[in-house]
């Protein structure tokens, strides 16, 4: 019964979340597409860990190369609803901090390619510090011997060096960079001279 009562909310709460999502970045940004690009780069960060975790935890993965973790068991049934909210939170504040010095620097006249290079440079050593702390703080709780802390571990901590180490070094990057000036639309910059 708890369980269905948890599993038919669902549905809504990922529906609220991500349209909230949407609408909070396209408006702190002015953009339409910023805001599409951020939903990708961050459902493309939730679809990785979950698949990663359906496969160690429920098909035993990892024993597969001798490494005892996981197996037949399965996730928790609450453990991919508690952390749904706190990676999508995770990986929308790493977006925001960095689309935030993208946009920043843009503002100032640089050209959208520009802009999307020195973004990632001046933040990408924050960005990496706070995941590496991130990840060390939620890899502690691997260690525990109850196996739902165990899978909550695993998710964060993937969840964080996914996001911190593919997703905002090189995926919204590389999106931000493929899309050129059609990132900020409607909004319209003037170039430098």
């Amino acid at each position: 019964d708890v369980e269905e009562g948890v599993f038919g909310r669902v549905p809504n709460l990922i529906i609220f979340s991500l349209v909230g999502c949407l609408v909070m970045i396209g408006l702190i940004f002015k953009s339409v597409m910023i805001a599409v690009r951020g939903l990708v780069t961050i459902v493309f960060t939730l679809a990785v860990v979950y698949m990663a975790a359906h496969g160690i935890f429920q098909f035993g993965w990892l024993r597969a190369i001798g490494i005892p973790v996981g197996g037949t068991e399965g996730l928790f049934f609450m453990v991919p609803v508690t952390t749904f909210t706190i990676v999508l939170g995770l990986a929308l504040d790493y977006d925001i901090f960095l689309l935030g010095r993208m946009t920043e620097l843009r503002e100032r006249g640089l050209p959208t390619l520009d802009a999307v290079a020195d973004g990632v440079a001046q933040t990408g050593h924050v960005i990496t510090c706070a995941g590496l702390m991130m990840a060390i703080a939620f890899g502690g709780m691997l260690l525990s011997d109850v196996p739902g802390m165990r899978q909550l571990s695993f998710i964060f901590t993937l969840g964080v060096l996914i996001d911190t180490f593919v997703v905002r070094t090189i995926v919204t990057p590389a999106l931000t960079a493929a899309l050129g000036e059609a990132n900020w639309w409607p909004r319209q910059f003037k170039d430098s001279e």
